[in-house]
């Protein structure tokens, strides 16, 4: 089944996340403009679905022309295609950091077939917990393989529970 894009900020996104987006889009603009008024640094930051809204959000305020100093997510989707990925990076990528937990399954869905793509800077924590930022598709993948063989025979599955953060 193919996940619907719809236009959002930067470009073609996923159209549930920005129909989340946009049931909280006045309240969080309302509140975070009154920040900046003030002087205030806005970063933002989510686990998850929050991620992606926390990078639609982003997205959003970089049309508006108002500053957000940076973003961190956790455990994010993919929340947009091509477009999207390179307008939002050519704004914010050496302010957005990406957290991803060795083998979490939420951060590899919607899947790059379909046209999503991630933004930002990617930072791992690998099977032992301790976090990589030389992430080489080779080095990155074998140290998934290693991830799934330790939790072999332990209940639940490896991307699933890594998924929490823990």
């Amino acid at each position: 089944a193919k996940i619907k894009r719809v236009k959002g900020p930067y470009g073609k996104v996923h159209r549930g996340f920005l129909k989340g987006l946009t049931l909280v889009w006045s309240e969080i603009r309302e509140v975070i403009r009154e920040w900046q008024i003030h002087g205030q640094s806005v970063w933002v930051t989510g686990h998850s679905l929050g991620g992606a809204l926390a990078t639609l959000a982003v997205a959003a305020f970089g049309e508006e022309a108002k500053p957000i100093h940076g973003l961190y997510t956790f455990g994010q989707p993919r929340v947009g295609g091509k477009t999207f990925a390179r307008n939002f990076d050519l704004e914010y990528q050496a302010r957005t950091f990406r957290f991803v937990n060795n083998n979490d399954v939420v951060t590899r869905v919607p899947p790059r077939n379909l046209g999503y793509r991630h933004v930002g800077t990617v930072l791992m924590f690998d099977h032992a917990g301790i976090l990589q930022t030389d992430l080489h598709f080779w080095n990155h993948f074998l140290d998934r393989v290693v991830g799934r063989i330790e939790d072999l025979g332990k209940p639940g599955t490896d991307g699933i529970k890594d998924h929490n953060m823990a």
